[in-house]
Formats: structure tokens, C-alpha cells, sequence
């Protein structure tokens, strides 16, 4: 392309910038873009300037790409030399022809946007209704009146508009301004008596700042411009600002803290809750493939929507078309499918359509959002899905009986299970058989010949492949099987329930230790039996084999016990609690009376008998000699030496459980408390003195529970408090009963704790502490205390919980696992005969042995009436009048 050049044109004496590069993306902005150029022209003289330099002065203020498209145009040289015919061409290829049906459309919608501003609102329906070429002027000026009075943002403006009868343009759209002023004006106006009021607030705070003590914290960090923010609500009652003195809520009382001088909805105690939306969850913010999708117009513009019905919200990404230039700010958390937080950019006012139906819903604008989302209130709204509408009034439902049905219903003409196997079954018996050797170690050959040894295998084999007798003809040992006849098959020989391999009596102690090899609980034990074995009362037979199992038993740890508090003595220094314990390289003894919680201490240079009997003596001399005396089972304290110390005395001495040490729990909390207060301080007999005068739980100290009288410490007294007076006996046993009320209580609570069965003598229990099987012999001196045997021939006292039972058999108290590890000879077995279709005989059943739950020795008795399975017989309880 060629263009001659001209001569420069003489410009103005006004320093002009040209307008902007047209924004090629955008063509709908190439009037106005070219309106303003040529103002620019005219101003800076270019259109004095010949065509050439004023085509080339449009292609540079254009920009880069203007060229290349002028190229396509495909003009000769003359028409590229004239400004006119290139700037027509620019416009025939920007702008197309208007659509006066969608142009008129737009139009009528059009309302006043939220922070749209009443001028521009005005200004915007007069370019619109140019585009829709209405036949006269008088016809825009009414319609535009018309659009701006029905839009307006203020309804109440709006409807005393629609009241004028006469009303003109020129009147609405000045009442309209007037209107929008004073709203600012008095905006303006309560923001300045706040911020007076703030200003004011913040010359107290800094006025009573000094008062402070030193160490306090400042209460805010921010800078100064940040605290001096106007705030867009007034705190106290959430409403727009106003001063202090027209606040509402100055004088109420809030519903949820019920302090005065604010409404509950701005209630600080209850800011961890989310305003108004709170927490709004997205349940899907991705696109899978069974995502369904329908057209909804938005404000003139059809998109397609995902539907989700879990989402709370309609959301819809950044670069949907119809986002207006501003977004409300959103104060809420939206959170997707995973609960993450969401990145909000803002919401907006948006007109939903779908199939003739319309609302007014709030869209969100989300940064990482794929496609626009139709949340579940759009979506009721919309009624693109119902089945809530239907949920909300339940049909009625009647019950028809079956005489009166013309026609029978589906369950009434269900068939019974077809007696053979078909080919379904068959094929997929076939399929477990084969895949029997990767299950089970025991081979299909193996199994065969098992079944077949075994006289109940055998004749159920046989009736599976001949047909099954009625149940009232069925032999008896073979009644355990008749409600599960309709799942037995055989395949390849083998007897199968379902895709299980029903295994026989020879097999089952040796698959019983199979399915036990791993250790595993009662349940997952079963759970592993369901995917491959089965025989009749195979669950019992599993809950046998671990409750014996010696290895499940070392590991397995008994519930706690509900507390089991100590009754409080009847008067002090009756009842005392001792225990030796070592801190920082010494040993010390401690001594704890049970009512008044008085400690002693008494260092110790060593552990022998004799030496805490030295010590014992010195205290006993000070306060008396005890009733009672408990301490652990340490070596100072159960030797003959404190044996005969406590019967020259005459004080009774009780030990706790062995490795129990929560049943001396006084005198173990004691020496915490002790330690705790050598620790941090450097005194430790000061630390005793303040101790033994500090007020407990039931409102006295040890020192007036114990010696009726308050200590005099280094904290200043009244001398009429150190006289003697002693506590109210019966307040005391009030306040310590009620205390461990609640202790025992939350104890009980916390651990989940529960009353253990009791042991019977001559039971078998496994001992967790020493890692040996034991034999109950009498229940011990303290409560829920045993003394045992061990096979190795030692007696010891253990706690229950300490002690894990064995579950007897009902045949000579043998457990199960020992009949595991030892499968029945071949002698012992006495297989069945073989039934014959005409003729059943009744075959003989084998000895078995059958779990027995209760441990008690007159379970076993002779008078005890039992089924053939061995199985107790008790009889109901009936009214006897």
C-alpha cells in the first residue's frame, strides 16, 4: 500500500494527548472510540491536514494492529488516500447492524444498579433507547421516563413517582437527584458525629492508658489510619451509622450475653459464628461427566449451568460476561466439596430465567470456578428440581389385604428357591472350588476325602444331588441345616454353602487355627471365616478359640473398673497412708492422714525396715499411734520386722493390690502433690507450712481437720483466728461425700468404666503382670482382689483387672484351644450312612464339643436340665397366683 505524504498540519497551542488505542477485543466501543478521535482531530487541527496525513493519524492513534486489518479490506489507492472512505470501512466492519427487538429488550429490563448513580443510570437509558429506533422523539422521552421511574434503586422513591399522574422526565429525573443528594448528605452527616464520637472514645482510652500496669499488652498493633476507619455499620446495633445518643440499643438488653447496650445480632460473645450465610458450602466445583447442565438466561445472556442441589449458593467464574464493573463484598466463607475455603472475588443481583420462569438470585464470583454453578435455591426457585416440593406432603399409604387384591402384588408371586442347582450355580461353585488352594492350604483333594469320611457331609452331599426330604422327615442331627438347604451345592464332589466350603468335623480344629493365625479379635476372626469356611456354630467356636488363645490373652487389657472411693474415717489421724519416694537423689517417706490430709515428710538415709519403723515412731509420737495403716507391698513395709512393729503398736496394717498402685491412690496423690512443691520451691518446710493451712475442698485446711486450729504463716492473721475451733463434723462428711460423688463420677465417665464379672474358685485366668496362666483360689483381703496359684506353683494377690479369664468347656473344663491344637483320631469319629431316597435312616452324629459361656461349677451339676448340643435348658418365669 502506497500513500503519498502532505504537508504537517498547524497545530493549536494546547498540549493534547491523543485518545487511548482502541481496544480491538471490545468492538462495541468503536463509536464512541471514533467520536472521541475526531473530537481530538478537530482540536489539534489535523482536519486541516490533507487525507493522507489524516488516514495515517487514524491508523496510529488506532494502534499496531489497526494496519494489518486496513490491509484486508482489500481498498485501490485512492480510497486508502481519503480519511472518509477508510473511517466508513473501519465502521462497517465494527459495528453491526442493531437488533431493534433485542435492543428494545435490554431496554426494558434495565434497572438502577446497586452502586449505579442516579446520572448515569439516566444517561445509560438514553444511549440504550437510541439503539432500539422508535419512531418519534416523544415516544423515547415517555418510554425513558417510563424505564428510569420503574428501575429506580429506591422503591419508595419509585412508587411516589408512579403516583404523579403528570410526571415528566425532566421532574423524575430531577426529584430523583434531589433524593440521592440528601441520602449522602445525611450518610455524610452521621459518619461525622461516629467518627466525633470515635475521636472522643479514643481521648479517654489515652487518658486512663497510664493507669495501666506495666505489663499489660497494647490493644491494638494497627497504625493510626487503620483504628481511624469509619466503619460501614454502627457496632451496638448493626444498623447505619448514627451517634451514640440515637442509638437504639443503648438502653436494651442483649438475648444472648444479656448485657445492656447492644442487640444480639452484633453480640461480640458471639462472633465465632458466621454472620447471617455463615459457612456456605459448593458441593462440586469441578465438571465430571455425569454432570448435568441447563440453559438459564442471565440478565439477557444464556449460559449453561451445572445443576448441584448441595451447593447453598449460585457461583459463576471470573470471565462470565454479565459480571457488573463493581462487586459487593462478600463477608461470608464459601468452602467446596473438601470443606478448603474458596476465593470469593464478589457477589451481585442477577435475573434468572428458565422455561418461562423467573427470579432474583445472588451469584458469586469465584476465582477457580470452571463452569457456573445453580445452587439449590435457584434451583427451587426455578423449579428445575421438585422432589422437595414432593417430600413436604407425603401420600397417604393404605394397606390392602391380599383377598381383596384382583391382582397379586410382586412379593406374593416370588417362587421358591428352585431345589437344583442351575447352571449359574454351578458355574460359580466351580469357580470357588478352583480357587479353594489359593484360600486355604488344605487342598480340594484333601477336603473330598474329609467330607467324604464324614457321615453329615456325606448325606448332605447326597440329598443335594437327589433331592431333599420335607423337614418333618429329615433326620434329626441333620435339622441344624434345614434353613440354610436352599445355599448347599456340590461341585466336583465338594460341599459348598453358598461360595463358603462347609468343612467337617476332622478339619475344623485345624481351620479354626488357621483363621487364628494371625491374632486377630473375635470379629475380624469371623469376618475372615465368612469369605471361605462355614459349619454349624462356627461363630461360637471362633469366640471360644480367642477368648483361650494364651497370646490374645497376654495382650488383652480388661475395662476399667468404676472407682471404688475410700469412706472417710470417723475422726483424724485414725486412718493412715504411706509411701517412700525418691527426689533428687534422695528418699523420702511419706505419711498421710485419710481425713484431714495432713502430710508428713521425713528425709531418709535409708530403706530398711528398721529405718522407716525409726521414722514411723518419731511421727507416732507426735500425733498418735493409728487404727489403720495402708502402704504398697514394698519390701520395708512387708517384712516380719514391720509385722511385728504394727502388732507391738497395735495398728492394723493393710497392703494394695500388687501392681495396682491406684488402690493406695491417697497416699500416691499425696507424694505428687509433695514433689510438686519441692520443685518450685526453694523451702520446702515453708512450702509444707503453707500447704497444711491452705483450705481444701471442703472449705478447712488439714491443719484445722487434723489440730482444730489454724497455723500462723508468714501471711498476716487476726489473732482470733489462730484459736482453737474446730470444724462442723457434720460438714465435713457432707463436702467430702459430695466431692467424691463427682469424682467417682467423671472417673467413671472418662475411662468408660464398668463392673467386671466376678472370678469363681478354681477358675482358670490368665495373669497379665506376670505373663502366667493361674488358677483363682479365694477372693483377696481389698475389694476386687484374688489370690491366685500359678502353674509354677506360686500364690499371689492380684487385682481383677489384672487377671483375663479362660472360657471353659462343657466337658471336663477343657478349652476349646486345647481341642484346636489337638484334632479328634480317627477312632473317634463315626461316620454316617449314607441315606437312601426310599428308605431314610436316621444317622448317628458324632460327639462334639459344645462352648459353655458360664464358668460356674453348678452349671455342670447333674440336676442341670440340657438339650442334645449341651446347651442349658432354663425354664420361663410364669405368674403364679
Amino acid at each position: 500500500m502506497s500513500l503519498e505524504t502532505g504537508e504537517p498540519p498547524k497545530l493549536y497551542g494546547i498540549n493534547l494527548q491523543p485518545p487511548a488505542p482502541f481496544d480491538f477485543t471490545n468492538p462495541a466501543t468503536w463509536a464512541t472510540w471514533l467520536s472521541r478521535y475526531e473530537d481530538f482531530a478537530a482540536v489539534s487541527g489535523l482536519t486541516k491536514a490533507s487525507e493522507d496525513v489524516q488516514v495515517r493519524s487514524l491508523l496510529y492513534c488506532m494502534g499496531p494492529e489497526a494496519r494489518p486489518l486496513l490491509e484486508t479490506f482489500s481498498l485501490d489507492a485512492q480510497s486508502l488516500a481519503s480519511y472518509q472512505v477508510v473511517a466508513a470501512r473501519f465502521t462497517e466492519h465494527f459495528v453491526h447492524p442493531a437488533n431493534e427487538l433485542y435492543e428494545s429488550s435490554r431496554f426494558h429490563r434495565r434497572v438502577q444498579l446497586p452502586d449505579e448513580s442516579v446520572d448515569t443510570y439516566y444517561a445509560e437509558l438514553c444511549r440504550m433507547v437510541k439503539r432500539c429506533n422508535y419512531p418519534s422523539a416523544a415516544v423515547e422521552e415517555r418510554l425513558v421516563r417510563d424505564r428510569f421511574v420503574v428501575g429506580l434503586r429506591d422503591s419508595r422513591l419509585s412508587d411516589q413517582l408512579c403516583r404523579n399522574a403528570k410526571l415528566t422526565l425532566k421532574e423524575a429525573w430531577t426529584q430523583a437527584r434531589q433524593s440521592e443528594d440528601a441520602d449522602k448528605e445525611k450518610l455524610s452527616q452521621n459518619r461525622t458525629e461516629h467518627s466525633r464520637e470515635l475521636n472522643l472514645d479514643a481521648a479517654k482510652a489515652s487518658k486512663f492508658a497510664s493507669r495501666r500496669r506495666s505489663g499489660a499488652k497494647p490493644t491494638s498493633s494497627q497504625p493510626q489510619a487503620e483504628r481511624s476507619r469509619e466503619p460501614s455499620t454502627c457496632e451496638f446495633c448493626g444498623r447505619a451509622p448514627h451517634p451514640r445518643s440515637e442509638c437504639p440499643a443503648r438502653r436494651s438488653a442483649c438475648n444472648f450475653c444479656k448485657k445492656k447496650g447492644h442487640f444480639a445480632e452484633v453480640c461480640r460473645s458471639r462472633k465465632h459464628k458466621q454472620n447471617k450465610l455463615g459457612s456456605i458450602h459448593l458441593h462440586a466445583v469441578g465438571t465430571p461427566a455425569t454432570a448435568k447442565f441447563v440453559d438459564v438466561t442471565v440478565d439477557n445472556y444464556t449460559a449453561q449451568f451445572k445443576v448441584d442441589s448441595g451447593a447453598e449458593v449460585s457461583a459463576v467464574p471470573r470471565d462470565f460476561p454479565t459480571l457488573p464493573a463493581k462487586l459487593d463484598q462478600v463477608d461470608s466463607l464459601l468452602t467446596g466439596p473438601g470443606g478448603q475455603p474458596l476465593r470469593v472475588l464478589g457477589s451481585y443481583l442477577a435475573r434468572l430465567r428458565w422455561q418461562g420462569k423467573t427470579t432474583c438470585q445472588r451469584l458469586y464470583v469465584i476465582q477457580s470456578l470452571a463452569v457456573p454453578l445453580l445452587g439449590l435455591p435457584a434451583l427451587q426457585a426455578l423449579q428445575v428440581v421438585k422432589f422437595l416440593d414432593e417430600l413436604e406432603s407425603p401420600k397417604a399409604m393404605l394397606h390392602v389385604p391380599g383377598k381383596l387384591l384382583a391382582t397379586a402384588d410382586t412379593l406374593s408371586r416370588i417362587t421358591r428357591k428352585a431345589s437344583t442347582p442351575v447352571d449359574t450355580v454351578e458355574l460359580f461353585a466351580a469357580q470357588v472350588v478352583g480357587c479353594m488352594s489359593e484360600a486355604l492350604p488344605l487342598s480340594p483333594e484333601e477336603i473330598r476325602q474329609a467330607q467324604e469320611s464324614d457321615g453329615e457331609c456325606k448325606a448332605l452331599a447326597s440329598f443335594c444331588q437327589q433331592g431333599w426330604p420335607r423337614k418333618s422327615k429329615m433326620p434329626l442331627n441333620l435339622s441344624k441345616y434345614a434353613s440354610v438347604v436352599d445355599e448347599l451345592s456340590v461341585c466336583d464332589g465338594i460341599l459348598l454353602k453358598g461360595p463358603r466350603i462347609v468343612i467337617p468335623t476332622s478339619l475344623r480344629p485345624a481351620v479354626l487355627t488357621l483363621l487364628h493365625e494371625g491374632h486377630q479379635g473375635i470379629n475380624r476372626t469371623k469376618a475372615l471365616a465368612r469369605e471361605s469356611v462355614w459349619w454349624p456354630g462356627i461363630s461360637a467356636d471362633i469366640t471360644s478359640l480367642v477368648t483361650n488363645c494364651e497370646q490374645c490373652a497376654s495382650t488383652r487389657v480388661n475395662l476399667a473398673e468404676p472407682l471404688v472411693s475410700t469412706a472417710l474415717p470417723g475422726r483424724p489421724w485414725e486412718f493412715l497412708g504411706m509411701d517412700l519416694f525418691h527426689l533428687n537423689g534422695q528418699t523420702f517417706l511419706l505419711v498421710v492422714d485419710y481425713y484431714s490430709r495432713f502430710p508428713e515428710v521425713v528425709t531418709m538415709r535409708s530403706t530398711t525396715a528398721q529405718a522407716v519403723i525409726d521414722a514411723l515412731k518419731s511421727i507416732f509420737a507426735r500425733h498418735g499411734i493409728p487404727q489403720k495403716v495402708r502402704s504398697d507391698n514394698g519390701p520395708p513395709f512387708s517384712s516380719q520386722e514391720f509385722a511385728a512393729f504394727a502388732a507391738s503398736y497395735g495398728f492394723k496394717h493393710e497392703t494394695s493390690s500388687p501392681h495396682y498402685a491406684q488402690s493406695n491412690g491417697e497416699a500416691e496423690r499425696m507424694v505428687r502433690t509433695v514433689k510438686d512443691l519441692f520443685h518450685k520451691s526453694k523451702d520446702p518446710h515453708l512450702a509444707l507450712l503453707c500447704y497444711r493451712d491452705t483450705p481444701g475442698v471442703d472449705g478447712f485446711s488439714p491443719a484445722q481437720l487434723l489440730m482444730g486450729r489454724q497455723l500462723r504463716t508468714r501471711v498476716p492473721k487476726q489473732d482470733s483466728q489462730l484459736h482453737p475451733n474446730w470444724p462442723p463434723r457434720k460438714d465435713v462428711i457432707t463436702k467430702d461425700a459430695a466431692y467424691k460423688r463427682k469424682q467417682t463420677d467423671d472417673y467413671n465417665r472418662h475411662h468408660g468404666a464398668r463392673d467386671l464379672p466376678p472370678l469363681q474358685t478354681g477358675q482358670h485366668v490368665w495373669v497379665r503382670p506376670d505373663q502366667v496362666q493361674a488358677t483363682v483360689l479365694s477372693p483377696g483381703q481389698r475389694p476386687r482382689s484374688y489370690v491366685v496359684e500359678t502353674d509354677r506353683g506360686g500364690v499371689l494377690q492380684r487385682n481383677r483387672r489384672h487377671l483375663v479369664p479362660f472360657v471353659t468347656s462343657a466337658s471336663g473344663g477343657e478349652t476349646l484351644q486345647t481341642a484346636a491344637q489337638q484334632p479328634p483320631s480317627p477312632q473317634q469319629q463315626v461316620p454316617l450312612q449314607e441315606p437312601q431316597p426310599a428308605n431314610l435312616v436316621e444317622p448317628t452324629v458324632p460327639q462334639r464339643q459344645f462352648v459353655q459361656h458360664s464358668p460356674a461349677a453348678t452349671d455342670r451339676s447333674e440336676s442341670v436340665t440340657r438339650t442334645r448340643y449341651g446347651r442349658r435348658v432354663v425354664p420361663p418365669r410364669r405368674l403364679n397366683l
